[in-house]
């Protein structure tokens, strides 16, 4: 274990070189990780956990997954909150404007109606919202403010080279977690403020049914019977709630790499970041939102490090260039979606960023 301002001096001088490196902290823990790779990554189609030696993976939404080698690793703590300062908040300049948000209503509208003409059931839609980052922002400490305020997410920040961007994010979303010969993976749609003490809609139940019986299908494709299932339950992540199904097999070693290489092929990517059925959800994605998704609803996260391995959808995340940050937000689209309520959702769903970057 490093000291944390060896483990920033570490990012700032691998950043200044235009080399990879990772940090994250994964749910529930109180130590982060730092992994510098010297290597250029391996791409590959799809990942194989029977192969792997310890690394970070990066999966676009669509595209070549890339694997990156630990050749330096280590974890360190981070520092308490600075001392309460007086109340106040930064501003933030977005820079969008009506024409960005009446295209996304626009094409919800246009989602509702391929689902009630039969396309498909359910596709999610996203939308970007750029922002003009402060003079004096640090991705890694936005990093630790996510530590601190959501600490059932996986909170990470990587800078990737060539691209010249840094990611940032938290996301509450397992793909699959595999530790302790047993693999889990989390069915994860229906979203509210954390403060609505409405129940749940039967909108928010289908959507989040869909993903369940999807991951189920899944599991039963990778020829695994054998599974627990626990929810729907109400999981809280600073600002909002969730409808989440928890799913755990249990399995010798090798039969758990043959099943987790399985159980990501055919999970990427989930009816929660795309749709049902996913081919027709990812044309119509492809064909109607005016942005390249990128990383987003992508994964992202370690494999075989510290004898685990945690794969994450990669949402609740921000794209940096320079001094312009793209906040990516999405949500589920089904025949009962009202346009309005969606994009308010949306909004609801950058705030995961944007009160961070505004605290003082």
């Amino acid at each position: 274990m490093i000291s944390h301002s060896y483990a920033m001096k570490l990012w700032n001088v691998t950043v200044a070189e235009d080399l990879p490196v990772f940090i994250w902290r994964t749910p529930g823990e109180t130590v982060c990780n730092i992994m510098i790779p010297f290597r250029p990554p391996q791409s590959y189609d799809t990942i194989d956990f029977s192969h792997l030696i310890p690394g970070f993976v990066v999966q676009p939404f669509i595209g070549e997954l890339l694997f990156y080698e630990a050749d330096v690793s280590s974890s360190f703590g981070i520092p308490d909150a600075p001392a309460q300062q007086p109340a106040g908040r930064k501003m933030i300049e977005i820079l969008e404007n009506a024409e960005d948000r009446d295209t996304f209503l626009s094409n919800v509208k246009k989602t509702v109606s391929a689902i009630k003409e039969d396309v498909f059931h359910k596709a999610v839609l996203s939308r970007t919202i750029k922002i003009k980052l402060p003079a004096n922002f640090q991705a890694v400490d936005l990093f630790e403010k996510m530590c601190r305020q959501y600490p059932n997410t996986f909170a990470y920040s990587f800078y990737l080279p060539g691209s010249k961007e840094i990611w940032v994010g938290a996301s509450p979303e397992t793909l699959i977690s595999v530790k302790e010969n047993r693999l889990y993976a989390t069915a994860m749609a229906g979203t509210k403020p954390a403060e609505d003490d409405t129940a749940w809609t039967n909108k928010e139940y289908v959507e989040h049914s869909i993903v369940g019986e999807f991951i189920e299908k899944c599991f039963l494709q990778a020829g695994c019977k054998q599974y627990t299932i626990t929810g729907p339950i109400t999981a809280y992540f600073g600002h909002l709630k969730h409808l989440q199904t928890h799913f755990c097999a249990a399995l010798e070693n090798g039969e758990l790499n043959v099943l987790a290489t399985a159980m990501v092929k055919l999970m990427h990517p989930t009816p929660a970041v795309c749709g049902m059925p996913s081919p027709e959800a990812k044309q119509f994605i492809l064909n109607t939102e005016p942005h390249q998704r990128d990383l987003y609803t992508g994964f992202i996260g370690p494999v075989n490090v510290a004898a685990r391995t945690d794969l994450f959808v990669n949402i609740r995340c921000m794209r940096i260039n320079g001094n312009i940050g793209t906040l990516f937000v999405g949500c589920g689209i089904t025949a009962a979606s009202d346009p309005e309520m969606e994009l308010a959702e949306s909004d609801i769903k950058s705030h995961a960023i944007l009160n961070l970057l505004m605290e003082q």
